[in-house]
């Protein structure tokens, strides 16, 4: 009786002494020939599932003669074997973590198992030993890229080689950037200018969208919103917001920045009354209550007559003493400015 240990790659065919033989003779009648070491005859070399099958003949000198046997093994052949990869779909350049790959198999083997998986966008091919369930990070992922699988193989049967089963695509989105808020514009109200309200956003990337999110809108069509401009001329004062937003591809996030115009109050000009110098009264305070005072506020008195002089012109309620008619002229740090007159006469 010829017995067979076989494994992936190799079959041993063993037999028990027989009684009176001077020896042993081996002759392959299907498959590759191998090497006689006393009672065992190995062949090496096999692929899984090859099959052998031999002669064995018993030399003998008695009565009996020589006797002969026939057995037929076959290499063990591979396990079976499914992979499944789970790949991350689609990352953010930059923002998102690198893609993944998380490897499953279906077999009874406990591997570790080779990989050889191309990138077709790059056409780079890459060999990985990885465990079952094992997840590995991508670090070479620039662009969208297609992954192909090409075969599998268990490092511990080296000729249990496995067709690749699947193709990934990872989709890499490019970032936004909406830039960030310059300073506000700010102008005197019934100013009349068009402002581009993409000069009030530092290093934006083109294409977004226009909105205006002021608590109060603008009226009568000042803000174009296909054109991201305002219109100042007939706006009220009051402070104006604008969002220019920035769609991106997912997984990446939208982006916005807000920027803001600034229509400023004019300052209150109040002369006052007009007044009266009399001979008990040689010096008056000119200058009313409702002139606009405060951090950035300036005055600037004149006279209709160059030869008038006015004590400190630069304050809200000067003293004069003689007849003229004086302008008051109120600033503020922007340059806006509001003008009153008020007529000094004498009795």
């Amino acid at each position: 009786i010829i017995n067979c240990n076989t494994t992936n790659t190799s079959i041993e065919f063993v037999w028990n002494d027989v009684a009176g033989a001077t020896g042993y003779d081996v002759v392959v009648t299907s498959g590759q020939t191998g090497t006689l070491d006393g009672t065992t005859f190995t062949v090496d070399n096999l692929t899984p599932g090859e099959e052998v099958t031999i002669t064995v003949t018993a030399i003998g000198d008695g009565a009996c003669g020589n006797s002969s046997t026939m057995a037929t093994c076959v290499a063990q052949d591979c396990p079976g074997f499914v992979a499944t990869m789970t790949v991350t779909e689609s990352i953010c350049l930059g923002i998102s973590d690198n893609p993944t790959i998380t490897f499953t198999f279906d077999t009874s083997s406990d591997g570790p198992f080779m990989v050889d998986y191309l990138n077709e966008t790059t056409a780079v091919q890459n060999s990985i030993t990885v465990s079952n369930g094992e997840t590995i990070t991508l670090t070479d992922i620039t662009e969208t890229s297609t992954i192909v699988f090409i075969s599998y193989s268990d490092v511990t049967l080296e000729d249990c080689i496995y067709p690749g089963n699947q193709t990934e695509v990872i989709t890499v989105s490019t970032p936004v950037d909406a830039g960030t808020a310059d300073q506000p514009s700010q102008l005197c109200v019934g100013t009349a200018e068009t402002i581009n309200l993409a000069d009030l956003v530092l290093n934006g990337d083109l294409g977004g969208q226009w909105s205006e999110t002021s608590t109060i809108p603008s009226t009568g069509g000042a803000f174009n919103a296909v054109n991201g401009t305002l219109n100042t001329g007939n706006l009220p004062a009051g402070a104006y917001t604008f969002e220019y937003l920035l769609d991106a591809a997912a997984p990446c996030e939208d982006q916005s920045v807000v920027v803001e115009v600034i229509v400023e109050e004019e300052p209150v000009a109040d002369a006052g009354e007009n007044m009266t110098l009399t001979c008990n009264m040689g010096m008056l305070n000119i200058g009313g209550s409702n002139t606009s005072s405060g951090a950035g506020i300036t005055y600037q008195w004149t006279a209709n007559d160059p030869t008038i002089i006015i004590t400190n012109p630069d304050i809200a309620f000067p003293e004069v003493s003689q007849p003229g008619i004086y302008t008051l002229t109120v600033s503020n740090e922007l340059g806006c400015f509001a003008t009153d007159v008020v007529e000094v006469s004498a009795n």
